[in-house]
């Protein structure tokens, strides 16, 4: 019974705040905005283990020295380059 009332009490405050709030690791697909920030949909970030763009149907690796992850707010930032502009170009492997 007070697993069933946990596990329920979970899915409200998911469905709410629209994440999970335990840690977990996600693969992304999300679209690249040309701006010098990323926006991840699930955090705080706890690590990112790569970020890459799609070029030509090729995933292109991005050199880990060209962002920083902005752990409480979800955020990568780019400083010295802007995210490449397009539909689903861009994939995150990291773990929040």
């Amino acid at each position: 019974m007070l697993q069933g009332i946990l596990d329920r009490t979970e899915a409200i405050v998911i469905r709410t705040i629209g994440r999970k709030i335990e840690a977990a690791d996600y693969e992304e697909i999300i679209d690249g905005h040309g701006e010098h920030i990323l926006t991840l949909p699930n955090f705080p970030l706890i690590s990112v283990t790569s970020v890459e763009y799609l070029l030509n149907g090729v995933w292109n690796l991005i050199d880990p020295i060209s962002y920083s992850p902005l752990n409480r707010t979800g955020d990568i930032r780019f400083p010295v380059m802007i995210v490449p502009r397009g539909f689903g170009n861009i994939r995150v492997i990291y773990r929040a």
